[in-house]
């Protein structure tokens, strides 16, 4: 039987997340009691975590990160309605992220529990009124998603890459997600 890819559908296990920790599956279930982690259970009471909030946990309490994690294909959500931004997105992302496209943000909103993605491209600049409030919403309730406006940019903190520089995304990404 072959292995399973942990980071196959963006959720590792306790025991994943105890190997990269070379810690006791034990303080793994202690540190989600103490909220150091979160996770979510599974109907069945198993607990599974996020990617990229693994991640984010590791960068942050000094774990090196594993080979699994760093050579992982991060999910990347676009949010680009114009073709020629899209393509753009695609050329200079494609080979190295899993690529989730949406027409509207909202509908991303709607689908982010299921596609889990690590980060969000999304165009400033294309008049959807609603990117801001859900963007903002998003980063609440998903705190690790890393979000980048690919265009023209906008008066909050997030990273602005001009449509002029498609070559600045892929290493930005590489570098905000941990992957080599």
């Amino acid at each position: 039987m072959a292995a399973r890819s942990p980071t196959r559908q963006g959720l590792l296990t306790a025991q994943d997340v105890a190997r990269f920790c070379d810690v006791d599956l034990k303080t793994i279930h202690h540190w989600v009691a103490k909220e150091k982690l979160t996770g979510t259970r599974t109907t069945g009471g198993h607990l599974r975590f996020d990617v990229g909030a693994i991640v984010e946990f590791l960068r942050g309490h000094g774990y090196p990160l594993p080979k699994e994690l760093s050579q992982r294909k991060a999910r990347v959500a676009l949010v680009l309605r114009s073709r020629a931004v899209r393509d753009l997105a695609r050329k200079a992302l494609g080979r190295r992220f899993e690529l989730v496209e949406y027409e509207a943000v909202v509908d991303l909103a709607v689908d982010m529990r299921a596609s889990r993605p690590e980060a969000l491209v999304a165009d400033p600049g294309e008049g959807d009124p609603a990117l801001a409030p859900v963007v903002a919403r998003l980063r609440t309730l998903f705190p690790q998603l890393r979000v980048v406006y690919f265009g023209a940019p906008v008066e909050q903190p997030i990273t602005c890459i001009p449509h002029a520089t498609p070559g600045l995304l892929r290493p930005h990404l590489e570098a905000e997600l941990g992957c080599a």
